[in-house]
């Protein structure tokens, strides 16, 4: 839908950028919400039953919230700034498909670093936060520059 959107100047004032940047922002939170209510639900019981520090459950599920609005700013942010389709709607960006295999790949690692949840929670929480947080700020003053249509060759 941006292909022909781009054509007209006010979708592209930082601004503007920034509001649909948020809208759709918001509705990737709450498409993404389902998983993330089930989730929380399922890892609450296990918790409940098995955990002895019901602290750590929550701060687990801290970190599951955050890496929720992570994931869901990344995908967003990294289409902002790198635009990656062109006109036949076909992924040309090498770029971007490297920033997002780093993202996976660090993210694999972790999982099979076997760090406990509570210990690495607020490294996660922290840095989900500080990448949004840039991301907003890249995605007003750069967007405008980059969020354009690529033409195939």
């Amino acid at each position: 839908c941006d292909q022909a959107l781009m054509q007209y100047g006010f979708y592209r004032r930082p601004k503007d950028l920034l509001k649909m940047f948020g809208i759709r922002l918001k509705k990737l939170l709450l498409w993404n919400s389902l998983s993330l209510i089930i989730s929380i639900i399922a890892f609450l019981a296990i918790g409940l039953i098995y955990s002895p520090n019901i602290l750590d459950v929550f701060i687990v599920i801290l970190q599951i919230i955050a890496l929720w609005v992570f994931f869901s700013v990344h995908t967003l942010f990294i289409y902002y700034i790198f635009q990656p389709y062109n006109d036949e709607h076909e992924l040309k960006h090498p770029i971007y498909q490297v920033i997002n295999f780093v993202v996976y790949f660090i993210c694999y690692f972790s999982m099979n670093a076997r760090l406990s949840g509570p210990k690495v929670a607020p490294i996660f929480i922290g840095a989900s936060v500080i990448y949004s947080i840039i991301a907003l700020v890249l995605v007003y003053k750069k967007a405008p520059d980059t969020f354009k249509v690529r033409i195939s060759k």
